[in-house]
């Protein structure tokens, strides 16, 4: 970086060097490469941002530094109408933790936006018959 390297440069599937080094859910390059300059909102050829890839594949911390370093909580994919916040839900009990849920959710996530299948995060919880994950939803205004 020091001697010039380009860190906006999409590698990896695609995505940039923040989408790797944030979905391996590692904090020091994540934080090494937004004080770079990187945009934390770039989308890789599928529209998504780092910071969908955090929320399906890594923990609360490098998902808030995202957050704190300018990365919309309620950008959505320009081919599936998902946020951060449909994809922290769908991911629940899987890869995603609660912390993450909640946290999107504390951060200002809408609960209200809807994905081109016509389903908001309350929506899939609901198909997800988890009573817990929709007061939460409910809670936040959905």
């Amino acid at each position: 970086i020091r001697l010039g390297a380009d860190v906006n440069l999409k590698v990896w599937s695609h995505g940039s060097l923040l989408h790797l080094a944030a979905s391996r859910d590692d904090y020091e390059v994540t934080e090494l490469l937004l004080n770079a300059g990187i945009d934390p909102n770039d989308e890789d050829n599928d529209g998504e941002t780092p910071l969908d890839w955090v929320v399906e594949r890594a923990s609360w911390p490098v998902a808030q530094l995202l957050i704190r370093s300018g990365a919309s909580v309620n950008h959505q994919n320009r081919e599936t109408g998902m946020t951060p916040l449909h994809r922290a839900v769908c991911g629940l009990g899987t890869a995603t933790g609660w912390d993450v849920v909640k946290g999107l959710l504390e951060e200002g996530a809408s609960p209200n936006i809807l994905n081109n299948s016509w389903l908001t995060p309350l929506g899939i919880a609901r198909r997800m018959e988890s009573h817990i994950l929709v007061d939460l939803l409910l809670s936040y205004g959905a």
